[in-house]
């Protein structure tokens, strides 16, 4: 997989669209990234991936809906070529991104142990640059849960703004012009 965009802590890699064969570390990474807490706010097909099978299935459902990235850690990546006795997956979360006409909808999610360490925040820092040289959309789209503040926080801080939202919705929108 080709790296798509690096931060100082972060590589990017947008998985293939279709099943390569050589897939066994991704599969084995999905159930322990997607624990209740992580995938609290997610849809309910994010939920209860405990083994193989089903982190394929979910694979498979991501990839047919989605552009799928795998974030991993430059610093995990690091350690694990040092140290060949490392099992530690460098792969801390995953990004997608869903076209529709010229908006990208965004999405994102980090393994617990890599919360509150601004990951997310540089994550999307660095994704605007790289969404603008990819010159087929006009704007970046995140949903965010009403309960999950955080995520609210940090993309108003980034200059995404708040769309308006029916009256019993249970997420908001915000968006930022990439053009």
């Amino acid at each position: 997989m080709a790296v798509q965009f690096t931060t100082p802590r972060l590589k990017i890699y947008q998985v293939p669209t279709s099943r390569t064969g050589n897939e066994d570390a991704l599969i084995a990474a999905i159930p322990s990234l997607l624990t209740p807490n992580v995938v609290a706010h997610l849809p309910p097909y994010f939920h209860g991936i405990a083994n193989a099978d089903q982190a394929q299935a979910w694979l498979d459902k991501m990839r047919s809906e989605s552009q799928l990235f795998i974030i991993e850690s430059q610093q995990s990546a690091r350690t694990s070529e040092a140290n060949a006795t490392d099992h530690d997956s460098p792969i801390i979360g995953f990004m997608f991104i869903y076209s529709e006409q010229q908006t990208a909808h965004l999405g994102y999610l980090l393994a617990e142990p890599y919360w509150g360490q601004g990951l997310a925040r540089e994550l999307l820092t660095h994704l605007v640059p790289w969404a603008k040289q990819q010159h087929q959309w006009h704007s970046l789209v995140g949903g965010v849960s009403t309960d999950n503040p955080a995520s609210s926080h940090l993309l108003t801080s980034l200059g995404f703004t708040k769309q308006p939202h029916e009256a019993n919705a249970d997420k908001v929108f915000y968006s930022l012009l990439l053009q």
